[in-house]
């Protein structure tokens, strides 16, 4: 998010600006004017929230709290406005005595917030009397191509719900996942094609890596053993030059010494061979002192038996052979199933719809050009939303349970209703406690699919460390109704096959239940707004009846 109010011009008209603000996957700027006092500080009261939902995907340019904005000669931190307003809003003598230059730096900060709003608007051609209005740009380079969502009086809690499916739906539909991790999943495709191992090759998955890591270690302990093997070639070696040394004529060398330290090389190393060597250097023929130079000398005495060093060299030949072939085995298989998904996502990817067209798809408005003649339909209008979506909260009680469930899900779905259930999700990275929030948060109904476990998990009498999730949303749950003052619009129990109503927690016991399969087409008439039989209208009394 960006925080200046300059922010408003330069997004358009200063290239050094959006050239530094170059790579997000959607832009939006926010206009408001002085009359929307309320909804502004509501706005930035929700920085945090916002901050988390547009994520790094998203660049909303506008006034944020938590940042200072130059207002006028003074500077101002604007993460007090929401108490400000309130402060306006009920303006006792004392407090607008003691806040009255932050209630000054507030209006000037609204005043300046109108001008470039009007002044942005004017620039975009769109029409004022809509605002509070976000806009939406796939670039900044191309202005005349947005969206223009007018927000009106939308609470600012419910804009940052709207906002939260605006974003979530569009990444999905738009595989910005997918977009996001393909030079990653490219990369690693090219490091599973490379042969050579390599410990620090993050390409390969982390078992390959350790079986790389193994296979560098046979390869150390092989190559010692094959050491030691030179040490007893290089010591034969030497005996057969002694044999030759002892039939040279006239050699004036003490031989017996020369053959018992040869005899205790396996034993004592090789030192005192080459300070025998060196005493008697000029006695000695050259071929024995080319047989004593070629003896390897990294190795500490005593010798292994001759025989276990080529049996163990021999062993770890072949287990190092068996676990370079699993290896490359595995290797081939990773790079076959990362290709393929690779593919997948370059597939997904290009047949992904433009940005702006889903935003217009799911706001239903349609695009705003330049000096726009009507104002687009207003968005989250429930009268232009006929696809209620829909989470399923149950308890995982059984594989034959979860089925059921998956079961209804899919058939709702199949049905037109945009329906979800954690079984849709492997690994949310926000984690599955925020990913509960948000699909109940998000949610226009939820099913509660009620049964003896469920029930006791939802009303928080289950064991401890046992059905942490049906917990929580029946945490969720209770706290919405009870912030509700009881009531329940949202909140549907669901009894499956063999369920009883007494499964039904005590705090939706007031609300209609639905039996599923024999009750599903009038459940799935109540998801979509139509359940209740319509009465006829009243006639004319006969005058019989008056009588």
């Amino acid at each position: 998010m960006d925080y200046s109010l300059q922010s408003l011009r330069d997004a358009f008209t200063d290239a050094a600006y959006k050239e530094s603000r170059r790579g997000y996957k959607l832009y939006a700027v926010l206009l408001a004017t002085t009359l929307d006092q309320r909804f502004v500080a509501e706005y930035m009261s929700l920085f945090y929230e916002l901050n988390d939902i547009t994520g790094e995907d998203v660049l909303v340019v506008g006034v944020q709290p938590g940042h200072e904005a130059r207002i006028g000669e003074a500077p101002v931190r604007i993460i007090d406005l929401a108490g400000v307003s309130s402060m306006l809003q009920h303006p006792t003598l004392n407090k607008v005595k003691q806040e009255g230059e932050t209630a000054e730096r507030f209006l000037r900060f609204m005043r300046t917030q109108t001008t470039e709003s009007y002044e942005l608007a004017r620039f975009l051609g769109i029409r004022t009397d809509r605002f509070p209005v976000l806009v939406f740009f796939a670039d900044l380079e191309h202005p005349s191509e947005m969206v223009v969502w007018p927000i009106g009086d939308v609470p600012a809690a419910e804009f940052a719900r709207n906002l939260r499916h605006l974003v979530e739906e569009t990444k999905a539909r738009c595989a910005w996942q997918e977009k996001k991790g393909l030079d990653r999943l490219r990369s690693t495709v090219e490091g599973l094609r490379i042969e050579k191992l390599a410990e620090d090759n993050y390409a390969l998955p982390s078992d390959c890596r350790l079986a790389v890591k193994a296979i560098r270690k046979l390869r150390a302990d092989l190559s010692a053993q094959e050491y030691l093997l030179r040490v007893y070639s290089g010591i034969d070696n030497l005996r057969a030059a002694f044999n030759d040394l002892r039939a040279t004529p006239d050699l004036r060398v003490p031989l017996e010494n020369i053959g018992q330290t040869i005899d205790d090389i396996e034993n004592r190393g090789t030192g005192h061979v080459y300070a025998h060597e060196r005493r008697w250097h000029g006695r000695l023929p050259a071929g024995y002192r080319d047989a004593v130079d070629a003896l390897p000398r990294a190795w500490e005495p005593p010798l292994p038996p001759h025989e276990e060093t080529v049996a163990k060299e021999a062993s770890l030949r072949a287990e190092l052979a068996r676990i370079e072939a699993e290896h490359d085995g595995h290797r081939r298989s990773e790079l076959a199933r990362k290709t393929e998904e690779l593919e997948t996502a370059e597939a997904r990817i290009a047949s992904a719809p433009p940005v702006l067209e889903v935003i217009e798809h799911l706001l239903h408005i349609r695009s705003c050009p330049l000096a726009m003649s009507d104002p687009p339909r207003m968005a989250f209008d429930r009268d232009h939303m006929p696809i209620p979506r829909v989470f399923i909260s149950y308890s995982h009680d059984s594989l034959e349970h979860e089925r059921d469930v998956l079961a209804l899900a899919q058939r709702l779905r199949d049905d037109g209703i945009d329906c979800w259930c954690d079984q849709f999700e492997s690994s949310p990275s926000a984690g599955f406690p925020r990913w509960m929030r948000q699909q109940i948060e998000l949610a226009d109904f939820v099913l509660l699919v009620c049964t003896p476990t469920y029930r006791r998990r939802f009303d928080g009498a289950e064991e401890a460390g046992k059905g942490l999730g049906a917990t929580y949303e029946g945490l969720l749950i209770t706290q919405e109704v009870y912030d509700a003052g009881s009531r329940n619009d949202r909140f549907i129990p669901v009894l499956l096959r063999g369920a009883d109503s007494q499964n039904v927690p005590l705090l939706l016991r007031g609300s209609k239940w639905y039996g599923v399969p024999e009750g599903y087409d009038t459940l799935r008439l109540r998801l979509m707004g139509s359940e209740a039989v319509i009465p006829h209208p009243l006639g004319r009394a006969s005058s019989r009846d008056r009588i």
